[in-house]
């Protein structure tokens, strides 16, 4: 759990009576958040229900990243103009943090520049040191069990959509857009000139520079959080984008580690894996071994060739039969994927029809744990057709733990995962904190 912030970040957070609205590209935002809703739907009834004179800040999910560059800047256009009119009619004023990837995916550019006002500068931070992506001399690091190396070195810059080959931030910005220029800002000036250098680099900014400051600890992101309010307090319009570190402390919420209610589990837990790192494939193979059950998967070139009904009936079966049998069930995409369904268009098929087995398996259990950004976020709306959650905190660094609010009225424990996040163990650890839950019960 992180310390209390700074009384100086505290005062600031304080002053400002803007609601906080965290537009998430994918569910995994909430990494370092307990005690915060998330709205699941972006209709308009349902985006401007969530804007209340009583709240300080609150999550979309967008699942923006699983979308066409178009399509993602037309949902965010309609997902701003709701949020602004039902803002001025309780007479608060919104504060827009867009949530993305600490390993530089998504349509991140475009995003921004749906915010973007004539004179705004940008402020990225993608540093999510809870789980080892830091940012040191202009370059993004990823560690984990393999070591310390550039974001750009390791299998997320080979994403098959937002694939990227620089490795200096600087340089990545230019890779990505015509149409903002990337400046850094270094430790030693983070650290010693504190949080006003932070505000004199971006107030001395010209407008369309995305400023990219170091950050190492969680020390170092507070002391940025810092410096924007103090240039926002001076007239500074400035577009945000973030990994969940920041996003956290703008908010003024804090992490918590929890548990699974006791029993939470005992009608069945599912597991539902969909992303495609070779980091997942571990975990699953962990999973694997660890429970002495095969994964039920999905066949991509049955679904590709003969359409989803050929193959979501008979996956929906295996999976109920597993439930029914040993009240936990595991659903997986095919780990090795053929190159010519590595694009979006292909994703979303696969998506549509996992979703649509969740969907059939609903019924027969009582928790489901999901793998992966989109996974999770399709699982919990397509699947499930939750309408919103409550993050209740993380079963271990990165992984939230919510709780689904159905459209039945009934409630469900779900955990998320990132596609990114964790070591070997995760889904092994996930799995164990639920079976625990079951004994407890």
């Amino acid at each position: 759990m992180r310390d209390a912030l700074p009384k100086a970040l505290e005062t600031l957070l304080h002053q400002d009576d803007r609601i906080v609205v965290v537009l998430d590209d994918d569910p995994t935002g909430t990494q370092t958040f307990s005690d915060v809703m998330v709205v699941l739907k972006t209709d308009t009834a349902s985006l401007q229900a969530a804007v209340k004179p009583d709240i300080s800040c609150f999550f979309v999910l967008t699942n923006t990243r699983a979308m066409r560059e178009s399509d993602a800047v037309k949902l965010l256009r309609q997902i701003k103009r709701d949020i602004d009119q039902a803002c001025a009619g309780i007479g608060r004023s919104p504060c827009y943090l867009l949530r993305g990837d600490s390993t530089l995916r998504g349509h991140i550019f475009a995003e921004m520049n749906v915010f973007r006002q004539e004179r705004s500068v940008g402020l990225l931070v993608p540093a999510f040191p809870e789980c080892g992506r830091t940012t040191v001399n202009g370059i993004h690091y990823l560690t984990d069990q393999a070591g310390c190396r550039p974001v750009a070195e390791t299998e997320f810059a080979r994403d098959t959509v937002f694939g990227f080959t620089s490795r200096s931030l600087v340089n990545w910005v230019a890779e990505k857009s015509s149409d903002w220029q990337g400046e850094t800002l270094g430790l030693e000036q983070i650290r010693n000139g504190g949080s006003d250098a932070v505000a004199v680099a971006l107030l001395s900014a010209k407008p369309g520079t995305v400023l990219m400051p170091d950050a190492e600890q969680i020390s170092d992101i507070e002391i940025i959080v810092e410096g924007l309010l103090k240039a926002e307090q001076a007239g500074l319009h400035v577009v945000v984008r973030s990994a969940s570190t920041l996003a956290s402390i703008r908010c003024g919420k804090r992490s918590a580690i929890v548990r699974p209610k006791p029993g939470s589990a005992s009608n069945g837990l599912l597991i539902v894996c969909g992303s495609h790192t070779g980091l997942t494939t571990r975990q699953l193979a962990q999973l694997t071994a660890y429970t002495g059950m095969e994964p039920v998967i999905l066949p991509t070139e049955e679904l590709m060739h003969s359409g989803r009904e050929a193959v979501v009936a008979d996956t929906s079966n295996r999976v109920i039969e597993q439930l029914k049998q040993q009240k936990l069930a595991i659903v997986a995409s095919e780990r090795l994927r053929d190159a010519k369904y590595g694009d979006l268009a292909s994703g979303a098929i696969v998506m549509e029809a996992l979703t649509a087995v969740v969907s059939a398996a609903a019924a027969h259990c009582s928790s489901v744990v999901a793998k992966g950004g989109i996974t999770s976020a399709q699982v919990a709306t397509d699947g499930l057709g939750a309408v919103s959650a409550r993050v209740e905190g993380q079963l271990e660094a990165g992984v939230s733990l919510w709780t689904l609010q159905l459209p039945s009225g009934a409630t469900m424990p779900y955990a998320v995962i990132p596609g990114n996040v964790g070591n070997e163990n995760t889904l092994v650890h996930v799995y164990r904190c639920f079976t625990e839950a079951i004994e407890a019960g």
